[in-house]
């Protein structure tokens, strides 16, 4: 990642420490996300009758994790902007983009390597080495 955005090594010690800060924070909240989506599959599983009322408190609180997670990232960004140029930050918004795109099928329970890892592309093999 430090070569494919032209970190310094002042950006990159920044990067990773917010990084790892804003990974703490996101942890808890995946899990969340994992754990209500399980849920919501339990409630529709085939021949058994859904509980409305239960699905509809799961997909509020999914509505709310899915805003938590937004919030985590705005609050990334931002903080990457006191030390990023636009131009690392509009590549790494690609590159986060590209890595979603291609691994989306892994979080939503699809299959493939690696499965329900961290589904975090920054700690992917490649985001957390030099590029």
């Amino acid at each position: 990642m430090r070569e494919f955005l032209g970190l310094s090594d002042d950006q990159f010690t920044k990067f990773k420490a917010t990084e790892q800060r804003f990974q703490d924070q996101r942890e808890p909240v995946l899990k969340q996300r994992r754990d209500l989506t399980e849920a919501l599959r339990a409630q529709l599983r085939p021949g058994l009758a859904a509980n409305t009322d239960s699905v509809r408190k799961l997909l509020d609180a999914r509505d709310q994790n899915a805003a938590k997670l937004g919030d985590l990232r705005r609050a990334e960004s931002r903080e990457m902007s006191a030390y990023l140029s636009p131009v690392q930050r509009a590549q790494l918004a690609l590159a986060s983009d590209r890595w979603q795109g291609r691994f989306g099928h892994m979080r939503r329970g699809e299959g493939g390597r690696g499965g329900r890892g961290n589904n975090d592309w920054r700690h992917s093999k490649q985001g957390t080495e030099n590029g």
